[in-house]
């Protein structure tokens, strides 16, 4: 079936229904909504930090840090494998393999997540001892968020793999911070307390109707020959891509809560509050690189598979030259004007975050300096490289935390994420190379063929 060109004039240009055409749009309504995302997480961040205070926006913080790393096998690997293996189907028409992907990927979902509750309540008997009642409470209210974000996520990935990501980022980008600030200050102009409890509930109950979302745009956008296929599995296959995935989704993931998880052993929650607001302001450098791993991952699993690596070439490198392009802006105000921001948002007890929050920034301008290099590597095929540079990096942040984080705190925790950051990205995007032939890094040249 040939699909007809459609064409869109963009600036003085007329461009067809293409790849490029695709990306163009793809790219401006994810900025969209990332700039909507961003912004909506920021004021969460905000209210949050300024109602509970360093310490128990540190306690906020520390039970989601923990959550996330209980929840690792719901998000690692899963999502990056529905995304690749459905750009794949799709283009192969294979549907009867799709559904049986989806099938089962849901049952590991549902399997595990009662699995983690288990775990979750012997981790609360033996380590939560001396804590509120307040933030045990909160801690159950966010084991909820374990099915509900993990369901998410793959309805995502599929509808991401389908290439609609707009449609796949909706419920998690927009809806879900939306709900929750719509929460927050319903709660305020009522005069209710926000507490740690009170913020977490409001987490979960917005994580599920976004996910209620979620499930309709997918139902909406699923192929019909999907629902009336047979299903057939090839669990060999899925799992002997699954694990390195896994590994390398699941040691991302901890690597960027293992701080705050030391954080909270090895000083206070005042330091790991003071973290989370560095770490929120280092995310603006890298806005622009988010945005196109999210668009790119589809389409760089259809170009590799064709073989066209010119054209994957080209839309790597032009990625690249964006994302540092946003990176260098975002770095220059916040070396200027950091800490009077972090003044004027967070308010004045926030402001000791400022050498974090550079620190940490400087990791990110390498981070998009290298460009989208992960997505490369994992929707190449290529995923046991990824994994081989994220262990490196887990290891040297783990090591450095703990040397660092009883001496310097907060600062030390920075200096070791971005330590170890800096050295994996220079790592996968020398095995991009060596594998594809393929330079993602800001030169953009292709060195071999």
């Amino acid at each position: 079936m040939q699909a007809r060109a459609q064409m869109f004039k963009f600036g003085n240009k007329t461009v067809r229904n293409s790849l490029q055409s695709r990306l163009i749009m793809g790219v401006f309504w994810s900025a969209g909504l990332k700039v909507a995302n961003t912004l909506m997480s920021l004021v969460i961040g905000i209210v949050l930090a300024r109602y509970l205070g360093p310490d128990k926006f540190g306690v906020y913080t520390y039970i989601f840090a923990v959550v996330t790393i209980i929840g690792l096998p719901t998000k690692a690997g899963l999502p990056s494998l529905l995304v690749r293996e459905t750009a794949k189907y799709q283009l192969n028409q294979n549907w009867p393999m799709l559904r049986g992907l989806l099938l089962a990927s849901n049952g590991f979902v549902i399997v595990y997540s009662m699995l983690a509750a288990c775990a979750a309540i012997v981790y609360i008997v033996r380590f939560w001892e001396n804590s509120s009642s307040v933030e045990i409470n909160a801690f159950f209210w966010a084991l909820l968020l374990l099915p509900i974000v993990a369901f998410g996520n793959l309805r995502e990935a599929t509808l991401r793999g389908l290439r609609n990501v707009v449609a796949g980022q909706i419920p998690e980008m927009l809806l879900r911070p939306g709900f929750i600030l719509i929460f927050i200050f319903t709660a305020i102009s009522h005069q209710v307390t926000v507490d740690v409890e009170l913020a977490v509930k409001y987490n979960a109950l917005a994580a599920f109707l976004a996910f209620v979302v979620g499930a309709i745009l997918l139902a909406r956008a699923l192929p019909l020959q999907v629902r009336q296929c047979r299903a057939d599995f090839q669990p060999k296959i899925w799992l002997k891509s699954l694990v390195p995935l896994s590994l390398f989704s699941g040691m991302q993931v901890l690597n960027g809560a293992v701080s705050i998880a030391i954080l909270g052993q090895l000083s206070n929650m005042m330091d790991v509050g003071l973290f989370r607001v560095a770490l929120q302001g280092a995310e603006l450098v890298a806005f622009g690189l988010s945005i196109f791993s999210i668009v790119l991952g589809p389409h760089v699993a259809r170009l590799y598979e064709k073989k066209d690596m010119a054209k994957l070439q080209r839309i790597l490198t032009l990625s690249t030259r964006a994302s540092l392009a946003v990176a260098l802006s975002a770095v220059a105000l916040l070396v200027v004007n950091g800490e009077l921001l972090l003044q004027m948002i967070f308010g004045a007890e926030y402001t000791s975050a400022y050498r974090a929050l550079i620190v940490l920034c400087i990791g990110q301008m390498i981070n998009a300096a290298t460009g989208p290099v992960a997505i490369l590597l994992n929707m190449s095929g290529h995923e046991n490289e990824t994994v081989k540079g994220i262990a490196v990096n887990l290891v040297i942040n783990v090591s450095m935390c703990v040397l660092l984080i009883p001496l310097y705190g907060h600062l030390g925790a920075a200096v070791a994420a971005t330590i170890s950051f800096s050295i994996y990205n220079a790592i996968i995007t020398w095995a991009a190379y060596r594998k594809t032939g393929i330079n993602t890094f800001i030169v953009g040249k292709k060195f071999k063929g």
